[in-house]
């Protein structure tokens, strides 16, 4: 594909970039508004950090020095993130740059693979500046969290198989090994790529083995990263969170699941793109070829993993983001080719001009919900961090189902009751009775937990170890009481 040049080839990248630096700017400044500091909005944006700082510190992926823990799930964000740490840089504006940065790939990505797929400028650059737009994304790009690089690297491998197959097997078998590194689902793409190029007997003997021996390098390596925390070449996450919120396969459940999926694939601008994703999903099952069929298996591949694996959409439905960019440019495919087909030129422009302005609308709610995200986390965990480290002595044990901000914070020996940093709690704070047993064996003198997160778990704490609250978040009015941070002191 030729690259455009000159001023029409600038437009483009002026226009996305002034709509970047607008948003960014926009979100942040309603952070830093709200909360008079900024922060991140999620406590597992915390553990990021603080495995970053202890990788750059001690050598070790962990949550508390010289503690064994298994909170990697996404090693090679850790491992981007301890850059800021070796050279000295401020950690948070270096760990938001990277995810604008991903932000802005995704999107030249998603420009580059419409060309690929309808040969017209006009439905790539929609949708490229659709993604810049996007609010989970743009909330995604701020959080300090990995999912925007992993939705790159999905995007990049997509791309790649879908325009040259294996033709450059270490390429693509690379950008395989590095998406299981940037997040588990990487394991999912990886077994869709091979069904995707046998099928299609598109990849030699020769070019398997090459595929393969690249995509082994960082497989392994984050395979004896998680062998060493916890005995398990998957990370622990993979299944503390399968064994907290999965609770068995349950038909009802699954569907419930999948509708609530649809929505948040539908829920920004992708909204107004409906009739046309539908047009574009009706060709694939007609045809089932060309380079938008392996977008469409992905789509529905990742969200039939989660509807078995781990059914629980919560964070905005961060978990299905890596899909909103194919949403929207199959959205714009598809209806471009209806509007080509109704040929009603006054439509299509009340389109663009709704989809525009439906677009500013969510980004601007978007920028709202990620500034009240933020406030919420510093008023619970980020505070209870600090209150430990003013109410307790040096090495006092503290156990807690959110060990993000208190790891980053605390700096006191942890027991995480949600098993994502605990191997011994892989089962989660379903097993309520292990759970209690490890409090009690390692010695915690208090307790974190929410009431409504986990009732069991808090009934527990309360009843069967006799923990007392000695205090509780101080959050806006409009969060109920159950779903306030406790402060528990255990006997």
């Amino acid at each position: 594909m030729a690259v455009a040049t000159g001023r029409a080839g600038l437009r483009p990248l002026v226009a996305g970039g002034v709509l970047l630096a607008g948003a960014t700017a926009l979100y942040l400044g309603m952070a830093r508004s709200l909360t008079g500091a900024g922060g991140l909005p999620l406590d597992d944006s915390w553990i990021h950090q603080t495995l970053a700082r202890n990788l750059a510190a001690t050598g070790q992926m962990v949550i508390v020095p010289g503690d064994r823990s298994a909170a990697a799930t996404a090693p090679l964000w850790s491992l981007l993130l301890a850059v800021a740490y070796w050279l000295g840089l401020p950690p948070l504006e270096w760990a938001i740059g990277l995810g604008v940065v991903c932000l802005a790939a995704s999107a030249w990505l998603v420009y580059r693979f419409g060309m690929v797929l309808t040969s017209d400028r006009g439905v790539a650059m929609t949708a490229a500046l659709l993604c810049l737009a996007e609010w989970r994304l743009l909330w995604a790009a701020m959080s300090g969290m990995d999912t925007l690089l992993f939705t790159v690297l999905s995007l990049a491998v997509l791309a790649e198989a879908a325009t040259r197959d294996a033709r450059r097997p270490w390429l693509l078998g690379g950008l395989v090994g590095l998406s299981a590194a940037a997040r588990p689902e990487g394991l999912a793409l990886a077994v869709l790529l091979a069904v995707w190029l046998v099928m299609r007997r598109a990849v030699s003997v020769r070019q398997a083995g090459a595929l393969m021996a690249a995509a082994v390098v960082p497989l392994a390596l984050v395979a004896l990263l998680n062998l060493s925390q916890h005995g398990n070449p998957l990370p622990a996450t993979f299944f503390a969170k399968n064994a907290a919120y999965a609770g068995g396969l349950d038909p009802g459940r699954t569907l419930s699941f999948l509708w609530e999926a649809l929505l948040v694939l539908v829920r920004g601008p992708e909204l107004l793109l409906v009739p046309g994703l539908v047009l574009f999903i009706a060709g694939w099952v007609r045809s089932r070829s060309g380079p938008g069929a392996l977008c469409v298996l992905w789509m529905g591949g990742l969200t039939a993993a989660y509807a078995l694996w781990l059914p629980a959409l919560y964070h905005h439905g961060r978990y299905l983001f890596p899909l909103l960019p194919l949403a929207l440019l199959l959205g714009v495919a598809g209806s471009r080719r209806l509007l080509d087909r109704l040929q009603l030129p006054r439509l299509a422009l009340a389109g663009k001009l709704l989809l525009v302005l439906y677009a500013a609308y969510s980004g601007v709610r978007g920028a709202q919900a990620y500034a009240e995200n933020v406030d919420l986390i510093n008023r619970q965990q980020v505070w209870s961090a600090r209150w430990v480290v003013e109410s307790t002595p040096p090495g006092t044990v503290i156990a807690a189902h959110d060990i993000g901000a208190l790891g980053y914070f605390g700096g006191r020996p942890l027991v995480d009751m949600a098993g994502l940093a605990t191997p011994d709690l892989v089962s989660g704070p379903r097993d309520v009775a292990e759970v209690l047993r490890v409090v009690q064996a390692r010695g915690a003198r208090y307790a974190l937990a929410i009431p409504d997160w986990y009732p069991p778990l808090y009934a527990g704490l309360t009843a069967g170890l006799h923990a007392r609250e000695v205090a509780v978040a101080v959050v806006s009015p409009a969060v109920p009481d159950g779903q306030r941070l406790r402060i528990l002191a255990v006997p």
